[in-house]
This record gives C-alpha cells, structure tokens and sequence, in this order.
C-alpha cells in the first residue's frame, strides 16, 4: 500500500505519515495506531504497536488500558449504530452488521485486560 492510499485512509496527510514512519513525530494517539492497523488490515493491533516501540523507542504506557478502553468505545459506537438501525433512524454501509460486531468487540477488551 502506498504512502499516499494509507496517509488518506486514516485522514491525515503523506508529510505527517512519513514522518510517523521515520519516527520524526511521535505516535503515541491509541486511536490513530488502532486506525492504522485497520487500514493495514492487521489482525493484531498489538503487534504494530509493539513493531512502533522497536522501531522508535518511545513506549506507549499502558497499552492494555488503552487498548481494552479503544474496544470498549468502539462496542459502545457500534451498539448506538445498531440501535439507531432498529429505530428506523439510520442507514448505510455496516449498520446491518454493527450490532453483531458488539460482543466481538467486548471479548477483545476483556482479552486486552
């Protein structure tokens, strides 16, 4: 994937990725590493999060809370999606399938702890 697809799949520009990449900006943003492992389509936020530690030394301090509280947030996010889906209130891509996200969703958090 190039520079440009992944800076515009997660809303930032290619000058701040690039220097994400080359640890010229610290990332330390749990939201912005969950969302570039799910435009990388990493199965394991961890794992980038740990390669991110590595490769720049900068350690992301309690990563599980962080990550467990990302799940939870996201569980909450889908759960007002589907219950918006069921009240007639919302449409689109994904509302279909937002509420069976949810338990899914809550395991990883619970597995983050």
């Amino acid at each position: 994937m190039s520079r440009e697809v992944l800076a515009g799949l997660v809303g930032r520009s290619t000058a701040w990725l690039k220097k994400v990449e080359t640890n010229e900006r610290p990332l330390r943003s749990l939201p912005m590493l969950v969302r570039l492992a799910e435009a990388l389509r990493l199965s394991d936020v961890a794992d980038l999060a740990g390669r991110y530690e590595r490769a720049g030394g900068a350690a992301l301090v309690d990563w599980e809370r962080h990550l467990a509280l990302a799940y939870y947030k996201i569980a909450v996010i889908a759960a007002g999606i589907d219950h918006r889906r069921r009240e007639g209130s919302g449409s689109g891509p994904g509302f279909d399938t937002a509420g069976r996200s949810v338990a899914t969703y809550l395991d990883l958090a619970r597995a983050a702890l």
